[in-house]
Parts: C-alpha cells; sequence; structure tokens
C-alpha cells in the first residue's frame, strides 16, 4: 500500500467513527462490520439471491470513497442492472443443483431486491435525512445523547437531488419508468411550524433536513384538493399563514444562504402564480401584513414571536 492510500485508510478509519455513531443514533438495524468494511476498505458484501442487500443504494452512495457524481451514477446503474453487475460468489446462470441466481429467481425474478434497496433508501431518507430533530444541540426527548448535525452531516442535498433525478447526468436513472425517490409529502402543520421556525433562526434546527430543498415540490403540491385541507383545517390555516409570512418578509440578503434562497424561490413562484383559492388571499395577505407574528398562538404558549427582521 503506498503512503498516499496508507493515508486515505487511517483518515478513513477516524472518519468511521463518526459515521458508526450516526447509525447508532439513528437506531436502525445495519450490519456495522459489513459497513465499516465498505466505507474503510471499498469492500462489498457478497450478494445472495434469497437475501437482501445489506447496504441500501442510499448508504453504498453515502459511504463510497468515491464521492463524484459519475461514481455515484456508476454505483446506480450496477444495481439497477442485476445481479450479472453484483458482487456473488453464487453463480447466476443455472447449475443443476438448483442454487443458482435464475433457479431460485425463478428465472430473472430478482427485482424485489433492487425494490429492497430503494424502500429502505427512501425510508431512510424520510425518516432520518428528513428530520428536524438532528441539530447537533439538543436531545431528542427521552435521551440525553445530543444528536449528529443533520443524519449524514451535509451530503442529504447533494443525495436528494441524485436520486430524485435533479442532479445532470442521472435522468437515465429510473426503475419501472419513475424516479428512484420522490416522495410522497403531506404538507400538514407541523411541516410549516417546523419551517418556521428553521427560517427564523433563533431555535435549533437541522439545516441539513432534505425538506429545505424542497420548495418547488411544496408549491406544485398547491392542488385543489389540498385548498379542501386548508380550508377544513384551522391548524393549517394558521401555521400556513406563519409560513406565508416568513416566506415574503425574509431578507433578499442573509447569513443563511440557504434560508434566503428558500424564501426567494417560493417567492418567486408564489408571484408568478396561478394561485387557488384560498392560497391566493392567504398569499397577498401575508405580502401586506405588517402584524406580529407569534408562531405559539394557536397553542396558547407563551409566545415565540418570527419573522422580525
Amino acid at each position: 500500500m503506498t503512503d498516499v492510500k496508507l493515508q486515505e485508510s487511517e483518515q478513513r478509519k477516524v472518519a468511521w467513527e463518526d459515521i458508526k455513531f450516526r447509525l447508532q443514533y439513528a437506531k436502525r438495524k445495519v450490519p456495522f462490520k459489513v459497513f465499516e468494511a465498505y466505507f474503510i476498505k471499498g469492500k462489498e458484501p457478497n450478494l445472495d439471491p434469497m437475501e437482501a442487500d445489506p447496504i441500501p443504494l442510499v448508504y453504498r452512495l453515502w459511504l463510497s470513497a468515491d464521492q463524484s457524481i459519475e461514481g455515484w451514477v456508476s454505483i446506480t446503474e450496477r444495481l439497477l442492472a442485476g445481479p450479472e453487475f453484483w458482487k456473488t460468489t453464487i453463480s447466476i446462470e443455472p447449475t443443476g443443483d438448483g442454487n443458482s441466481w435464475r433457479e431460485l429467481n425463478h428465472g430473472n425474478s430478482w427485482g424485489w431486491q433492487i425494490d429492497r434497496s430503494l424502500q429502505e433508501s427512501y425510508e431512510i431518507l424520510m425518516q432520518h435525512a428528513g428530520s428536524r430533530y438532528y441539530d447537533g444541540v439538543e436531545p431528542d426527548a427521552g435521551s440525553d445523547v445530543i444528536p449528529p448535525l443533520g443524519f449524514m452531516g451535509g451530503i442529504e442535498k447533494k443525495l436528494y437531488q441524485f436520486l430524485s433525478g435533479q442532479t445532470p447526468g442521472t435522468e437515465h436513472l429510473l426503475r419501472n419508468g419513475e424516479k428512484l425517490f420522490d416522495p410522497s409529502v403531506s404538507f400538514g402543520h407541523k411541516h410549516y411550524s417546523a419551517t418556521c421556525r428553521w427560517l427564523d433562526g433563533t431555535t435549533p434546527s437541522n439545516p441539513y433536513c432534505i425538506f429545505n430543498y424542497m420548495g418547488d415540490r411544496w408549491f406544485r403540491s398547491m392542488t385543489a384538493e389540498y385548498m379542501q385541507e386548508i380550508e377544513q383545517s384551522d391548524a393549517i390555516q394558521f401555521y400556513m399563514n406563519c409560513f406565508l409570512v416568513m416566506i415574503a418578509r425574509y431578507p433578499e440578503v442573509s447569513a443563511d444562504p440557504s434560508r434566503a434562497e428558500y424564501c426567494k424561490e417560493l417567492r418567486q413562484l408564489l408571484n408568478a402564480g396561478p394561485l387557488l383559492e384560498p392560497l391566493k388571499k392567504m398569499w397577498d395577505q401575508a405580502k401586506a401584513s405588517q402584524d406580529r407574528v407569534d408562531l405559539n398562538a394557536y397553542m396558547g404558549l407563551t409566545p415565540f414571536y418570527i419573522a422580525e427582521f
């Protein structure tokens, strides 16, 4: 091993301790030895026709030594191509003893392993990369362990855009004609409350939460059906009003470019429209409002004023 390779290996051994802590904090059952070998040495596990891939795609990308888009495309293409391109010690073609990939999978029905990898990746992104409690400051309820800052430490946006086909050069990465990650999101009142707190910036929040990069997806979700949800929910109306005022008032120039960009994008989309009612009226009122905004008023808690720029 060259001096450079040795140094890289030692650096990854040190970095592994941080990765391990993040995985343990998430309380997801993972084969740590397998993950460690993949992260430090690039050693892939041997896959079995009757078992799921122990390293779901999103982890393969996150933990790969090659963090280039080209490297990620190669990893993803191999997964989607099937066992002929996977690491395995088991024959692909029939061997006569019934133990080949084709015999055990009745021809070539190993797509369930690809689907499992993508489904687990979806859950990881939504439940952890999309969670705001990875704020690096406050322990979660019932714990005294300070969480990491961002589940994956800042690579969340890159992963989200890559797997959802937004990154140039990834448009062809599809499964059954669909994007590898296409979140089904219900924007309820908790989303608006949490996003207001992130934008306000005076309380701890996960700056890498993938919902921070979904402004355009939120706008596309403003359908006639969602307008009915707004009209039927006092909680959504209240917190959405707070959210819209925050978007309207957020400064063009901010100490946090990611927050400023999020608000700028949504202002442009909302101003360009078209908007359905009651969203159009709510947006017009938000832009004209000069009132103080107490995010805690709905719950009757100690006032927490936001959007005071």
